[in-house]
């Protein structure tokens, strides 16, 4: 275990010195050296996820985020980086329902509550200018701002 955890000193130290590469091999190797121990590979499966995300990797950085969320489903932050990457992939459903389990898991954290109150917001409001427009009224929202993938109408009926 003590290999795991100098592992782990160096993936952090690597990511915080901006090395994502080096940060994401040595979680890697986390991941080969860690058997069956599930905390260390959830763990894993974040930070890379996270570096993923942070690098607008957002394939890998799901993937990883799946990954972790299937290890330890109660932990609130891989739901809230899951819902995040659904959200910059336009994915309003699977975004809904990991940043509410992310709320529902920590409702004290307004974080959380910040970026789901955006992505139903922002929802809304693209939904409300496709509105417009089917009817034949000046939208006041640009359309670039509304990609037509977030216009999932089921989303909002849900809330």
């Amino acid at each position: 275990m003590n290999d795991l955890k100098k592992l782990f000193e160096i993936a952090d130290r690597e990511t915080s010195a901006g090395h994502p590469k080096a940060a994401i091999q040595a979680y890697q190797r986390i991941l080969e050296q860690s058997g069956l121990n599930s905390k260390a590979q959830h763990l894993a499966h974040w930070g890379i996820g996270d570096i993923h995300l942070n690098n607008k990797q957002y394939d890998k950085a799901e993937a990883h985020l799946k990954k972790a969320v299937e290890l330890k489903p109660d932990e609130p932050i891989y739901h809230y980086l899951l819902g995040c990457t659904y959200r910059y992939i336009n994915n309003v459903e699977g975004a809904l329902h990991h940043l509410r389990k992310a709320v529902d898991l920590e409702p004290g954290r307004e974080q959380f509550w910040g970026e789901l109150g955006w992505v139903v917001g922002f929802n809304l409001t693209c939904r409300t200018a496709a509105l417009k427009d089917r009817l034949g009224k000046a939208s006041t929202v640009k359309r670039t701002a509304c990609p037509s993938r977030m216009l999932a109408t089921s989303a909002s009926a849900k809330l």
